[in-house]
């Protein structure tokens, strides 16, 4: 089925960005060395490391890992990052209860079904309440796939997301200052979910109307009422996992398409940054004002280039690719040049659809203007063009990172993309072990990932 393949191609992508950002210090991972038989809970591993802590630990930390780059997946039609809250669960459970790989794949995208519908049924009254998506649907999202792995029939399901409705946070203030908020939101997010899944399973009960009572989430969270649960139920039609758009870049999923179109005009009209004159991008205008994205002049902090535009395309520009090292590098006189140059040109969002009844997907068309009185456009708008080759080329790119080998990863990504038949899914943890380490890691490398 198509939408299992893509779900193994979601797992493949956020399992590699995790893995390529073992080099990153990130405040809150938990790094400490636990005593064999000191945690008393269940322990999990961490992808940092491959040691093991209490399992709501090795969540969490697995969940910041996964987002460090700000390479984990969104479903643009809630604007969540539902990678970042439901692996990292599933990993725990997958440890804790001998998931097989088919159950993995099924309980991960019933996971993105429920975070999807609740987020896509809410997300533009919530967004402009100053709330973030992933920190109010990724709880559900993380809930609902703990409770399916672990064999929770419909009531036990339902009193997971019931909980998980009263864990939901996190604002966007953080995206107007460049603070680091975002990635601890996220990884409250797949603890509260994984919890909220556990609690259900030990007997917990939750508000059988956690959503739509009238002091539920939606009156809380968007100030609505729904009491037609038809509102919810009918996003349940589409397979959500295979909207989900993955990220070549570390930057905002609301800028990939557009540095992606800078990048093959520059590549194909082979101009410098330099050559440019004047740079315009359209974007629907939901996208264009979503918090930290319009957001000219220096970035204050690595967050805040990661959100700007103006800032992404100058990196492009200058640098012909983009990178974390190139975030850091905020106050880069040539990049802040270049990203002057950048202007917006906002559209509906149905006048940048070239397809009828087109999710969202934060598609971008853009126009450049050269010196020499050329004008380049990339043509109608498109969304990133991204898939499992693009994956693989993603995993290679990071390999120094990952403290992995080339045998290694290519060992882990052939059992990610034939997950649906391993009897065991925790054993992916075990190759993405850093002890895997071989002699010859950092050698060129050569073929490709099969």
């Amino acid at each position: 089925m198509a939408v299992v393949e893509q779900a193994k191609t979601v797992l493949c992508h956020n399992l590699v960005v995790a893995l390529g950002a073992r080099n990153l210090s990130v405040p809150g991972q938990d790094r400490v060395a636990w005593p064999d038989g000191a945690p008393r809970a269940a322990t999990a591993t961490r992808l940092t490391d491959g040691l093991r802590g209490p399992n709501e630990a090795s969540v969490y930390t697995n969940s910041l890992l996964m987002g460090a780059r700000a390479q984990h997946d969104e479903h643009p039609g809630s604007v969540s990052h539902f990678g970042s809250c439901v692996i990292p669960p599933l990993l725990a459970v997958a440890e804790n209860r001998s998931l097989d790989g088919r159950a993995f794949l099924v309980a991960m995208i019933g996971g993105y079904q429920v975070g999807a519908a609740i987020g896509r049924s809410s997300v533009s009254a919530t967004t402009r309440r100053g709330f973030r998506p992933t920190g109010l649907y990724g709880p559900f999202a993380g809930a609902g796939a703990v409770a399916k792995a672990c064999g929770g029939g419909p009531t036990q399901i339902a009193n997971a997301l019931a909980i998980a409705a009263s864990s939901s946070a996190g604002i966007t203030q953080m995206w107007k200052r460049g603070t680091d908020e975002w990635r601890y939101q996220t990884a409250a997010a797949a603890r509260s979910g994984f919890n909220a899944a556990m609690l259900a399973e030990e007997g917990a009960a939750g508000a059988p109307d956690a959503l739509e009572g009238t002091a539920g989430f939606y009156r809380a969270f968007a100030d609505e009422e729904r009491t037609d649960r038809n509102a919810i139920l009918g996003g349940l039609g589409k397979w959500a996992i295979s909207d989900v758009l993955l990220k070549p870049y570390p930057v905002c999923a609301i800028n990939q398409a557009a540095v992606q179109r800078v990048l093959e005009l520059r590549q194909s009209h082979r101009f410098t940054a330099g050559d440019v004159v004047e740079i315009v991008v359209s974007l629907a205008d939901s996208d264009r004002s979503y918090p930290g994205v319009d957001a000219p002049g220096r970035p204050s902090t690595p967050t805040a280039a990661m959100m700007s535009m103006q800032f992404s395309l100058g990196v492009a520009l200058v640098h012909g690719g983009l990178d974390v090292s190139h975030l850091a590098d905020h106050g880069n006189p040539a990049v802040l040049k270049a990203a002057a140059k950048v202007k917006f040109e906002s559209r509906p969002e149905q006048a940048l659809d070239t397809m009828p009844a087109q999710p969202a997907d934060h598609r971008a068309a853009v126009q450049i203007r050269l010196l020499d009185g050329r004008s380049i456009s990339s043509g109608p708008a498109r969304a990133v063009e991204y898939d499992r080759g693009g994956v693989l080329d993603l995993a290679r790119d990071l390999l120094p990172a990952s403290g992995l080998s080339w045998e290694a990863m290519e060992a882990l990504t052939n059992f990610l993309f034939t997950m649906e038949n391993r009897a065991d899914a925790a054993q992916l943890l075990t190759l993405c072990n850093p002890s895997r380490m071989r002699e010859g890691a950092a050698a060129p490398l050569q073929g490709s990932l099969s």
